[in-house]
């Protein structure tokens, strides 16, 4: 589980198959499938940015669904991955016209790159949890609409390793 900035902001939770380093001090994957659920535009990145007829407004909730695969894997002594990565987006997405703010339901298309770095595990209960820190450079494009933006990503989670 972990937290997000920018596009959308929120909570992440995160399934994937992995492998401890040489010293079995932290984590790496094979792949990732994150589920994302959090509000978007509430940093105002892309303030003003033209949207159905409108301007694009911070508040829409948004639902993404998006697997990463790793590309490069350094595991000594610590983990640093990269990743592609495909997925989904879709929820409301509220904008502002001159009769007011409004909302519309969009769904679209995620594609990003990751670099993220898994730090050394500590023992809690019977469990090994790693801390992870990450950025991405994502790119969305909606699927009905003539609207997509480019965005960083940051963010931190906790993984648990076995």
């Amino acid at each position: 589980m972990g937290v997000q900035a920018f596009e959308p902001s929120g909570l992440t939770f995160q399934s994937f198959r992995g492998f401890f380093n040489d010293n079995n001090s932290s984590l790496a994957t094979y792949g990732v499938w994150e589920l994302g659920v959090g509000k978007e535009n509430i940093w105002g990145i892309a303030k003003g940015k033209p949207y159905h007829g409108g301007n694009w407004v911070k508040g829409g909730v948004r639902v993404d669904l998006n697997y990463l695969h790793p590309v490069l894997t350094l595991y000594k002594p610590f983990v640093f991955q990269t990743y592609v990565g495909v997925g989904l987006q879709t929820g409301s997405r509220r904008y502002s016209t001159s009769s007011g703010e409004q909302s519309n339901f969009a769904t679209g298309a995620n594609l990003m790159v990751r670099v993220e770095y898994v730090a050394h595990g500590f023992d809690f209960g019977r469990a090994v949890w790693f801390f992870s820190i990450y950025a991405d450079i994502k790119y969305h494009v909606d699927f009905t609409e003539s609207f997509d933006y480019v965005s960083p990503v940051v963010g931190m989670r906790l993984r648990r390793g076995r």
